[in-house]
């Protein structure tokens, strides 16, 4: 499965007020149909803690990965876009935004071992 930032180029990041981008139709859309038709329960993503409007809940890709009550596409979906290829992607495409807002030896260190290996 493609991350959601297959389709992003580095020309495609708007800087202002900060880096970020805006991606349309970023997912295939008999994809994101199945996506939309198997999304999980509140149940399931509360984990059965009770619930009310504009609470937040985590849960983790770890804990998805494992439930069996998430769909296999969700399940794909979820480790494709928490994947260290997903990580990379996005290092190739924000890295010299992060070591800007991050200048830190150690922020450097680290993009630049997850685009050039360790150098």
């Amino acid at each position: 499965m493609q991350s959601l930032l297959s389709k992003v180029k580095k020309s495609d990041i708007i800087t202002e007020p900060f880096p970020h981008i805006v991606i349309k139709d970023a997912i295939d859309p008999d994809i994101c149909s199945q996506l939309i038709s198997e999304y999980p329960s509140f149940e399931v993503l509360t984990q059965g803690a009770s619930y009310s409007s504009n609470k937040r809940f985590s849960y983790r890709a770890k804990d998805a990965l494992a439930d069996k009550r998430i769909s296999p596409l969700w399940q794909e979906f979820v480790k494709s876009n928490t994947s260290q290829s997903f990580l990379n992607e996005l290092i190739y495409l924000f890295g010299e935004h992060i070591i800007e807002f991050y200048p830190s030896t150690s922020s450097r260190r680290y993009i630049y071992r997850r685009r050039f290996g360790n150098l």
